[in-house]
């Protein structure tokens, strides 16, 4: 039979749970902001360039 739950062991499970938790936040809110740094420095580098991608090669509306 499986001992019962004790208060040492569910505060173990929720410290880890929490920590494991807040680590991964970190991380993706890490890697969220460095892809739109890098997205806003592409798109300025276009705008400098006088170009924005695929729209330079249409024809203007009439």
């Amino acid at each position: 039979m499986a001992s019962p739950n004790t208060v040492k062991s569910m505060m173990l499970g929720w410290v880890g749970l929490i920590g494991v938790a807040g680590a991964s936040f970190y991380y993706t809110k890490k890697t969220i902001n460095d892809r739109r740094r890098l997205g806003s420095a592409r798109i300025s580098d276009r705008a400098g360039n006088g170009a924005r991608g695929d729209d330079a090669s249409r024809p203007a509306p009439s």
